[in-house]
């Protein structure tokens, strides 16, 4: 008995489906004579091409041709169909890849003048497993054919074709069916071999085939032969082990709403009832991508989603930020399946990752931890804690007297200008220290720098701070700089010293910090413009430390170890990636 795929093969161009722009273009050729001498049909597998190359052979070599509607009832035909015409030469170039058998098969061979018909067709089937050699033999002969022949080049990997063999073709791209016209031909298929199915079992079968008409037709006949001619939906999921679409629904909503415990226990019952878990995920991802196509626009039906309302309701609900976090996850899962891992504890841990939202890069994972743990929000999903979430400034540091620092005397100069309103003069710490953290904290870079910073000295010219991340860049100090100067308002010069005391301050000293702020005494300072220049001591306005009941005074949760070393990683693999 002859499969079904070989049985409705189409025998005429317009039997073709789904590929209209191919055939609308090859008859135009044969009608007005102006078929190229090599064609190239690429597309992926079960679409057509070497069913459009066999029909292009009949188009060319009918007794009544050239012609774009072939009769299939003469002698040409029939051999064509039945593959035994001596014109036709159909090689696979898997198994006839090497130089030998493209001389011996196709070199020494053109010459020949056709048998019965008109003209000489080479099909090439795979074209692209060809080597390099064989490719570079065939160039002159591709390029200047004998005018009987004609070549027929058909892959699935069009990209892999040598550039100067698809210069000498005309290439036709060839699509997957969709759901539909797959939905069609079997639906035609079941009404000429009296097989009894319901629309629901037909949508399964396209499903399982993936846009491909070989695979739809040949798991329509293995489900005819082994429930007889009559077969219901859940035959279908039972026999190909697929999942029904309202456990894909389910899964996706409980993935959507965070629910870990229901998406294991759904994989849990999967696997009890003897369902693959590989196809699961893979069924996943597909319902999940025609979700967010449906959001922007495309019809679920063209989808071959069964039903419809309830993919678009979800549609609606979907957030596209965790669907696209969801497939990453399923698709990291496949590719180490694939190199041996185990696949049950695989697709357990991409799903509980998607349903946390952290489908993410790993280098977008640390930085996304650091963010977590500077937000207070550690232990929740990254997507909506680390992510979202804005950090808070850190509060003011509690500043005891600044240590002397020598400094160059001012000349004299003319009385002062007053300073705009919004800012306020660097030696008043109090008034802007506040206000500087809070700018700098909305700059996601520096929280772990500003995390636990103490501020050393102030001057109208010069700051100097102390922060406890592991390093500050020159990038990083340019950055605060700019934050500084915004609040201040002048251009004093901003010094950042790295001091690991900052950013975890011991016991005694956060206890001070937070429950007795002492007022720190009036201190002179020497300043000095010049080496041996000075000026008569002056006392300098003490920084007063914020009140204990104040929101400044409550500070922020500094980064600890973990946090630093998530920094280090992610900094040193920017820094590479940099370099």
């Amino acid at each position: 008995m002859t499969a079904l795929y070989r049985t409705y093969r189409p025998q005429r161009f317009d039997d073709v489906v789904g590929q209209d722009a191919a055939v609308r273009t090859l008859r135009n050729a044969i009608s007005t004579d102006r078929v190229a001498h090599a064609y190239l049909f690429t597309g992926t597998k079960g679409t057509g091409k070497t069913t459009l190359a066999k029909l292009l052979a009949k188009a060319m070599n009918c007794e009544q041709g050239p012609t774009p509607d072939p009769c299939g009832e003469c002698e040409q035909c029939r051999a064509i169909a039945e593959g035994r015409s001596m014109d036709v030469a159909e090689i696979d170039a898997a198994s006839s890849r090497g130089i030998d058998a493209v001389r011996e098969k196709i070199i020494e061979t053109v010459a020949f003048q056709p048998s019965s018909g008109t003209r000489r067709v080479y099909i090439l089937d795979e074209a692209h497993q060809l080597t390099k050699e064989a490719f570079n033999a065939l160039l002159k002969t591709i390029e200047e054919p004998p005018p009987h022949v004609l070549f027929v080049f058909c892959t699935t990997e069009g990209h892999q074709m040598m550039a100067t063999v698809r210069d000498r073709c005309q290439r036709l791209a060839l699509t997957p069916p969709g759901a539909d016209e797959l939905l069609a031909v079997l639906a035609r298929v079941c009404e000429n071999e009296g097989i009894q199915a319901d629309e629901s079992a037909l949508r399964a079968v396209t499903r399982v085939a993936q846009g491909s008409f070989r695979n739809a037709l040949g798991t329509l006949e293995m489900l005819a032969t082994a429930y007889g001619q009559s077969f219901s939906h859940a035959d279908v999921l039972a026999h190909l082990g697929a999942v029904s679409e309202d456990v894909l629904h389910d899964v996706a909503v409980a993935i959507h709403g965070g629910q870990v415990g229901a998406v294991l226990v759904a994989l849990d019952q999967l696997v009890a009832s003897g369902g693959d878990v590989e196809q699961f995920s893979r069924e996943l991802a597909e319902y999940i991508r025609a979700a967010v196509l449906v959001r922007h626009g495309i019809g679920a039906s063209s989808l071959g989603i069964g039903d419809a309302a309830r993919l678009e309701s979800f549609a609606g609900e979907l957030s596209e930020q965790q669907a696209v976090a969801t497939i990453d996850c399923l698709a990291d899962a496949a590719t180490r399946i694939r190199v041996g891992s185990d696949s049950r504890l695989t697709v357990e841990v991409a799903m509980v990752r998607a349903a946390q939202g952290l489908g993410l890069p790993s280098l977008a994972l640390r930085l996304a931890a650091i963010e977590q743990k500077q937000s207070g929000a550690y232990g929740q999903p990254l997507a909506t804690a680390a992510v979202a979430a804005p950090v808070s400034a850190p509060a003011a540091p509690v500043v005891e007297a600044p240590v002397p620092v020598a400094s160059a005397p001012q000349p004299p100069a003319a009385s002062p200008q007053p300073a705009p309103a919004a800012t306020a003069p660097a030696s008043n710490t109090s008034a802007w220290w506040d206000s500087f953290l809070a700018s700098a904290a909305t700059d996601a870079p520096l929280r772990p720098v500003i995390a636990g910073m103490r501020l050393e000295s102030a001057g109208d010219d010069r700051i100097v701070v102390a922060s406890g991340a592991p390093i500050v860049t020159d990038r990083m100090v340019a950055s605060l700089t700019r934050h500084l100067h915004a609040v201040v308002g002048g251009s004093p010069r901003l010094e950042v010293v790295t001091d690991r005391a900052a950013a975890a301050p011991a016991p005694a000293e956060a206890e001070v910090a937070v429950a007795a702020p002492v007022e720190a005494a009036p201190t002179a300072v020497e300043r000095v413009d010049a080496p041996g220049a000075a000026q008569p001591d002056e006392p300098v306005a003490p920084i007063a430390a914020p009140a204990p009941d104040s929101e400044a005074a409550v500070a922020a949760p500094a980064a600890g170890d973990d946090a630093l070393a998530l920094f280090q990683q992610a900094f040193d693999a920017t820094e590479v990636a940099a370099e």
